[in-house]
């Protein structure tokens, strides 16, 4: 029963194989682009005074452009994704599956029309709130499933992320910050997420990552991954050198990324977090001599990538798409691995005991 049962997974994976392929490395390149080229681009200045005439137009043009494509391709990809995890029970139990196909619609519709249409404020929170009660339902989907302890560590962190930010928005729309202690709750859950938020990319580095212990993998990092990091975060220095103002930083980070400079650290806070997230989608997204990726891997590489990109409290519909796709990709990468650690060779001590297929 257990052979004829991967047997059935491995064919089902095949047929929606295509999500960690072409369309999955579209999605990074476009959801790169995005970032760079239209938030970064538009928030430091780089297009100020460049008509649509001038020696940047086509880059402008571009930058629009990705944002389309991305919101498109996540949309098509988080619909691919629902339908593909509400048969598997590796996902879940039916009652949370059902649930989330039944809740699914609620939120596609309002993104698919913002991609080309502005929507109302109204339709645009109903659909943020959706969206991220959709994640946290996928959270807790898989979380309560026999998979490994660290990866529930990572689905638990982002959950938790998402919906404390959430809650500052319900708090500010119900207005509530003018009542008193609701508004404080709010602005401390608000700050506890950014926490969380920041130190993810650590637990994606240590959980995600590695099956070695952590002396092995610094000595012996992937290379391609600490390559990518390097030359990222390097990019972000010489940008924050650039901008010479912690307020003007400030502002391009919140407008990026959604956080805010308020956490012990500062800016050199938020770029060791940036160069440990590089490292961490690298190693699971990028070849490497030692181990190659699989389809699982690239899968969580691809969910953390998009779950980072969208950023802390996403205000855009585009957004809230790369959002869903990210926390669907990372949840089933997860599920995945865990399910099928047999094909894999590990050391039985960092494989955690779950339950076999009957």
């Amino acid at each position: 029963m257990t052979q004829s049962y991967d047997a059935g997974v491995k064919r089902h994976v095949g047929e929606w194989g295509i999500d960690v392929s072409t369309a999955g490395w579209f999605l990074v390149i476009a959801t790169a682009w995005e970032l760079v080229f239209n938030r970064l681009g538009f928030s430091v200045g780089w297009y100020r005074s460049v008509g649509v005439e001038g020696g940047l137009g086509w880059l402008v043009a571009t930058a629009l452009l990705s944002v389309n494509a991305v919101g498109i391709m996540a949309l098509i990809l988080a619909g691919a994704g629902i339908l593909a995890v509400f048969p598997d029970r590796r996902y879940g139990p039916r009652f949370m599956r059902v649930g989330l196909m039944l809740l699914s619609p609620g939120t596609l519709p309002v993104i698919g029309v913002a991609i080309f249409l502005p929507l109302s404020v109204v339709a645009v929170r109903i659909g943020y709130l959706i969206a991220v009660g959709l994640c946290v339902l996928i959270v807790s989907m898989v979380s309560i499933q026999p998979i490994f302890r660290r990866h529930r560590r990572l689905l638990v962190v982002f959950g938790l992320t998402e919906g404390l930010a959430a809650l500052q928005f319900l708090s500010i729309g119900a207005g509530l910050e003018a009542t008193g202690w609701p508004e404080g709750l709010a602005s401390q859950s608000f700050l506890f997420s950014e926490a969380l938020f920041v130190l993810s990319p650590l637990l994606a580095v240590v959980f995600a990552v590695p099956r070695e212990n952590l002396s092995e993998v610094l000595k012996r990092p992937h290379m391609l991954a600490l390559a990518a990091a390097l030359g990222v975060t390097a990019g972000a220095v010489a940008i924050a050198a650039w901008l010479d103002n912690p307020v003007y930083f400030a502002i391009v980070s919140n407008r990026l990324m959604g956080v805010h400079l308020t956490l012990p650290g500062g800016s050199a806070l938020y770029l060791a977090a940036l160069f440990l997230g590089t490292y961490a989608v690298g190693a699971l997204i990028l070849p490497s001599w030692r181990r190659p990726t699989d389809y699982r891997r690239r899968r969580m590489g691809i969910g953390l990538l998009c779950i980072w990109a969208a950023g802390l409290a996403p205000t855009k519909p585009y957004l809230f798409a790369l959002m869903l796709v990210g926390f669907l990709e990372l949840a089933r990468g997860v599920a995945e691995l865990s399910f099928e650690q047999e094909d894999e060779p590990t050391d039985a001590k960092s494989v955690e005991p779950h339950e076999k297929s009957a």
